[in-house]
């Protein structure tokens, strides 16, 4: 059976590059990725084939091997283990729902920074879908742990408000229709329902109740912080505001084992992040306040822009 596999070779990201070591090309299979090295050797290395030839006395036909070429440097290859979110971060914007942000944003597409990162398209591709990123118009960002709470909040009391239970399959079309008119756009929509998505997401969805469980705690967690600069949060209090974030038939799921990855107990009473990641003030690029009422709408904002 013939296996076709398109490889790429990309150059390491100059930032991400260690310092006073020179960067790797890498070569990339749609999977994985492999760093590329050159090995220098004193013993003669030879590429073969097999061949006939015919003795001299007897003339009958001798199975041997003819040498066709010498390698003077041979090239190793060493699998990369997956690091493509950490480098895929350090390249979106944080987007705290500020249309003066976005517009500052300089515009580079996701195709652009795939190119840039030394990763498959596979593992940036899982990178992408678990930072929440989009791409709008021309710009890629990714939200910051307030703006992706308030988000979250939006989606849970639109499904409520029209009945559509988000604990089992439903119409992604029907949902983004009952939250079109807030201040968020389709892409980071639809970013959020794949990234608590099981499996692809096209006409219908289903989310994992293991990845809302998670995700909603952790990003409140964070949200508090960037709020209020909690870093130690009681569980009582933790526990009894993350079920008012889920839907429902979920609330009695609530478990601190859901979070455990990402969570330490200072305490019997308390718990804490390991790492704050995502987390920024609510503050637009120019340090302003963010305004929350009153704006324009967020496809009144864009109108002539999608025309």
């Amino acid at each position: 059976m013939l296996i076709k596999l398109r490889l790429h070779i990309k150059s390491q990201d100059a930032s991400s590059a260690v310092p006073g070591k020179q960067a790797n090309a890498h070569l990339c299979t749609p999977t994985s990725t492999y760093r590329i090295s050159q090995i220098q050797t004193s013993n003669s290395v030879h590429v073969t084939h097999p061949s006939t030839t015919r003795d001299d006395v007897s003339h009958f036909p001798v199975e041997g091997i003819t040498a066709i070429a010498t390698c003077t440097a041979t090239l190793c290859l060493d699998k990369v283990p997956d690091g493509a979110k950490p480098s895929l971060k350090q390249m979106l914007r944080l987007y705290d729902g500020s249309y003066r942000q976005l517009e500052s944003f300089s515009k580079r597409s996701k195709a652009d920074i795939f190119a840039d990162l030394h990763f498959s398209n596979t593992q940036l591709e899982a990178a992408w879908t678990s930072l929440v990123a989009f791409e709008e118009l021309g710009v890629c960002a990714r939200p910051t742990a307030v703006f992706a709470m308030q988000v979250w909040k939006i989606i849970l009391a639109a499904a409520t408000l029209e009945s559509i239970d988000l604990t089992s399959d439903f119409l992604v079309e029907d949902l983004w229709t009952s939250t079109e008119e807030s201040e968020f756009s389709r892409p980071l929509f639809d970013a959020l329902i794949r990234r608590l998505a099981v499996g692809p997401v096209d006409a219908h969805a289903s989310l994992s109740r293991a990845e809302v469980l998670t995700w909603v705690g952790i990003t409140y967690m964070e949200n508090l912080i960037a709020n209020y600069g909690e870093d130690k949060i009681e569980v009582t209090n933790l526990v009894t505001s993350w079920k008012t974030l889920l839907p429902e038939k979920w609330r009695d799921d609530v478990d601190l084992d859901f979070l455990k990855e990402y969570t330490t107990q200072p305490s019997k009473t308390t718990v804490a992040l390991k790492q704050n990641t995502n987390v920024e003030v609510g503050t637009g690029a120019d340090g302003e306040k963010k305004v929350t009422g009153g704006a324009r709408k967020w496809h009144e904002k864009f109108k002539k822009a999608r025309k």
